[in-house]
Parts: C-alpha cells; structure tokens; sequence
C-alpha cells in the first residue's frame, strides 16, 4: 500500500483478491498480483467475502437503533464491477455480526452473535432464517464454531465453554448440523411418533423452495462463465448446466 494507508479486510474469489484500506478504497488485484481496479466505499466497512466473481462488503448504514445494528450488505460482481444487490444485513436484536460468507454451492450466509444463522434468497432478495442455534444448542449455541455450509448443513466444531476457538487438534472433528429454519410445530408431542409434524412438512417444502431458487441463481450467475463447483469436489469444472449436477425435485 502507499504510505499512510492501511488495509482493514481482504477477500478472495476465484480470480481475484481485494483489499478494503483506510483511504476508503477497494483495491482489486488479479491473482498474480496486477491491480485490475478501484473503486471507493463510502460507508464504515465491518468485513468482507468472496466466492467464484461474487465479491460481498458488509458496512454500517448507520448508528444502531433500539438496540438493532443497522448493517448493510453489498454484492459486486468482479468481472463487471456492477452491483448485484445492496441492501439490508439482518442480524438479531442486541447481537452483533459474528459470522459471514459462503456456502459451497454459493450462497451468502450470516451468523450473528445469538446464534441466528441466516441466507440471503438472490432470487426475490429476501433474507431468511436456516437455524436458529440458541433452540437447538440453548445455552451452549456460543460453542459453536463454524466451518462451512454444504447444502442443508452447517458444519461446524463444538468447542469447550471456555474456548473462543478450536484448538488445532480438533480440526478434523467437524459435525454435520442439519439446517432447519424455525417453523412452528417442529417438535412432536409424541415423542415415540414417527409421523412428521405438519410444522416439519412445511420447513422441508420451504428448504426445498429455498435450494430451487437458489439452483437458478446459480444457473443465471456461473452457467455463462461455465465455472462451477461440483456437489462434492473442491476444483470448478466444465458442465453443460449447472442444474445437471444434482436431481431437483
């Protein structure tokens, strides 16, 4: 950087890495280290992401109000610089942002520090609750440390109570944490039923509407650069469309 300016956050897509300073610039650079563009962010930057061409900057629309962080979130696509969306970041009343960035498949997901974990819909630019933490884990939800979402699950390390991070050891000790947003009725009365609630029913039609909007976003997004990740690879690859890659239902 020049003298007397500082970078505040970094993110990484697949060709590319930006810097956010304290000049207010974000700096765009190819991987080999060429500086392809600049543009300014005038709002207080809190963190930022990438994933593929998507690059997102989570910043401060403002001061909190009634103990609600007023948090906005910005999508640019590096190979147009254009804004896909900027809007609101949701995060739960008197919490913070804990937690931000991509599932494999590629969407934004969020994690605020009572435990609401939460998607943003690009198609309908809709946020929506995936799990609720604190109903599942109650008073254990802040030992929770996430690794990564993969279709409907988060996985994650449950760490000590007075851990703030996983120690090295547990670095293979990931557990799957199947998202389920919170519906009404999820639990059964019953609990020697086998019989599906109707609250369960209604929570898998909406993971299912869920992951079909989001099969098209990515269909619209990444189809055209013929770039995408495979259901259980780490490396893109080349495909005739990206809805061929699993059976949608």
């Amino acid at each position: 950087m020049q003298d007397g300016e500082s970078i505040e956050a970094i993110a990484q897509g697949s060709e590319w890495v930006a810097a956010i300073t304290d000049a207010g610039y974000i700096r765009v650079f190819s991987l080999d280290g060429v500086q392809k563009y600049i543009f300014n962010e005038t709002g207080q930057v809190v963190t930022m992401a990438g994933y593929e061409n998507l690059m997102v900057i989570i910043y401060h629309a403002g001061l909190p109000l009634f103990e609600s962080q007023q948090l906005k979130c910005k999508i640019v696509d590096t190979k147009t610089y254009k804004t896909v969306y900027d809007g609101r970041c949701p995060v739960s009343r008197g919490s913070e942002l804990n937690w931000v960035g991509f599932s494999e498949e590629g969407m934004l997901i969020t994690m605020d520090s009572n435990g609401l974990i939460t998607g943003l819909n690009l198609k309908n630019s809709q946020w929506v609750p995936l799990l609720d933490l604190k109903l599942k884990f109650h008073e254990n939800f802040r030992q929770i440390w996430i690794v990564g979402f993969m279709e409907n699950e988060l996985l994650a390390i449950q760490m000590l109570r007075n851990e703030e991070q996983p120690p090295l050891s547990m670095k293979s000790k990931n557990r799957k944490i199947p998202l389920q947003a919170p519906f009404l009725a999820l639990e059964n009365e019953n609990p020697d039923s086998k019989d599906q609630t109707l609250g369960q029913i209604e929570q898998i039609h909406f993971n299912a509407q869920i992951n079909l909007d989001h099969e098209q976003i990515r269909k619209d997004f990444w189809e055209p650069n013929k770039l995408f990740r495979g259901k259980n690879e780490n490396e893109r690859f080349l495909s005739e469309s990206i809805l061929d890659q699993k059976e949608i239902i």
